[in-house]
Order: C-alpha cells, then sequence, then structure tokens
C-alpha cells in the first residue's frame, strides 16, 4: 500500500497563468504541461515524478501547495497489490506481494513513482533519499489529519462520485450556479446516509 498525498502541483510558471488547460505533464516531451486547472486542482504524485524525471527542480520550476481549505488534511489514496484468485503464478505473486511490501520495494517504488512508503520504519538516511516534496507528504502523512479520497473511489461509491463529477463539470462549463452546484452535490451524496 503506498499513500499519495494529493496536493496542487503545478509548474512555477502555469502557476501565475491565467490559462486553465487541464494537460498534465509529460516526461516524454520534458515533463512540460500546465496545471492550472480549476477542474482537477491537484495533479498527483505522478506529476512529482514526471518533473523529477525531466530535471526539474521543486521549488524552481514546480511547486506544490495544499488546496485552499485543506491544510491540516492528508487526502489519502493507497496503490494496492493482491493475489488474483486464480492466478496462474502464484509463488511469483507471492514473491512480488513480499518485494514490494519490503522496505527495499517501498523506496525503490515510491522514488520512481513520485508517492511515499506507507511503512512507518524508514530511517531518517533512507527518508533523504527522496525529494523534497516526497520528504514533505511524508512528514505530513505523519501528523495531518487522513481522508480518503473521493475522486479515486475510496471515500465514496462510484455512482456517488460521477454525479459529483458531474455537477462540477456542469458547474465550471456555466450551466448551473453555486446555489444548484450545492444542491446536486448534496443529492449525490444522499444515498451515503442511509
Amino acid at each position: 500500500m503506498t499513500p499519495c498525498r494529493r496536493r496542487q502541483t503545478r509548474s512555477a510558471r502555469s502557476a501565475s497563468s491565467k490559462h486553465h488547460s487541464c494537460s498534465r505533464p509529460d516526461p516524454r516531451n520534458g515533463g512540460a504541461g500546465r496545471l492550472s486547472c480549476l477542474r482537477g486542482l491537484d495533479a498527483g504524485a505522478w506529476a512529482v515524478a514526471a518533473f523529477d524525471a525531466a530535471d526539474k527542480t521543486y521549488g524552481e520550476d514546480y511547486i506544490a501547495f495544499p488546496v485552499p481549505g485543506t491544510d491540516g488534511l492528508f487526502d489519502f489514496l493507497a496503490d494496492s497489490f493482491t493475489l488474483p484468485v486464480g492466478a496462474e503464478n502464484v509463488e511469483g505473486a507471492k514473491a512480488w506481494l513480499e518485494t514490494i511490501s519490503s522496505k527495499e520495494g517501498q523506496i525503490a517504488f515510491n522514488k520512481v513513482k513520485g508517492s511515499i512508503p506507507a511503512r512507518s520504519d524508514l530511517t531518517d538516511d533512507e527518508i533523504s533519499e527522496f525529494g523534497e516534496y516526497q520528504q514533505d507528504a511524508m512528514k505530513a502523512f505523519a501528523s495531518d489529519t487522513i481522508v480518503s479520497s473521493i475522486a479515486h473511489g475510496a471515500a465514496a461509491p462510484v455512482a456517488v462520485s460521477n454525479e459529483m463529477n458531474d455537477a462540477v463539470a456542469k458547474f465550471a462549463q456555466g450551466a448551473s450556479d453555486v446555489a444548484g452546484l450545492q444542491d446536486e452535490l448534496t443529492r449525490a451524496a444522499e444515498p451515503m446516509s442511509k
């Protein structure tokens, strides 16, 4: 399991841009891409990996900060690896699970992905192998209030998340006002209160 901190991550250039495209940084083009999207405010851990792969410097070429109103919250999303029923190579699958859950496996996987290890037994020297953003995320994971991600199906059923996405898209396109958005979000969440 690999926690991913959901923070807004933007290229420094696009942070002050008035453009609101939703393209993502792509390591194939040097990590370029605007991340100033009103509909999808955070780019996630994969963006950090793309920027790092493109030799971009945290704090200079890209920045990260809590989405307004979420300071002190860690929006949790986890990569999960399982042993499938009926797996053709059970021993190989078990070996993978042992590898990915080991300290060495967690360090190797997360350094490349841009996320952070789920393990809490890393030494200071091992933590220092990670980039500045990931070290910041590790500190926040240890101290912030952890909440689940609606967008990734961890905090709400897919049907609820889809209705919320539809309401936000409608609002972003000017087809509803704030009161309409609030009403639609409330209706979308009603199945969770039963």
